[in-house]
């Protein structure tokens, strides 16, 4: 089964919420042979290198974009990437 795993916060080892999400990137890597990752960028080489591919919602976004997304109450700064992506 092939499986994605969509974070609004990188998997790291340093706070509570990267943490957490690390704890389910375990989980998920252990149960899963094919898991793939959508999210901002993973800093921890060993974290990304488990995932099979890695979808990243870092692109730039102008301040009419940020001001548009805020007045929309969508708090997050990658909301408006996802329609950037091209998952294959």
């Amino acid at each position: 089964m092939k499986i994605l795993h969509v974070c609004a916060q990188a998997s790291a080892f340093n706070s509570g919420g990267a943490l957490c999400v690390y704890q389910s990137h375990c989980a998920l890597t252990s149960l899963y042979k094919e898991v793939d990752y959508a999210g901002p960028h993973i800093e921890d080489k060993e974290i990304e290198s488990k995932y099979k591919k890695c979808y990243y919602l870092d692109f730039p976004i102008s301040k009419f974009t940020k001001l548009n997304t805020l007045m929309h109450f969508q708090f997050d700064r990658a909301y408006p990437n996802w329609k950037k992506i091209k998952f294959q």
